[in-house]
């Protein structure tokens, strides 16, 4: 059972609902544009490497 802003959809993709600063989204679009990379496609990459622990994380700030 999917939880509350987790459904899955036909083709077993889920959505999740969160906030995010915009101060630190805007720049993030933005240079997904330039690179020509949909935001789904780097922010699943980043959850990927970051469970498998191949991506080494240090938050911006706390």
């Amino acid at each position: 059972m999917a939880k509350r802003g987790e459904e899955e959809n036909s083709r077993g993709r889920k959505t999740f609902t969160t906030t995010i600063n915009s101060e630190k989204l805007l720049p993030f679009k933005i240079k997904c544009v330039e690179l020509g990379l949909p935001m789904n496609t780097v922010l699943e990459n980043f959850m990927e490497r970051f469970a498998a622990g191949t991506l080494k994380f240090e938050p911006a700030d706390k």
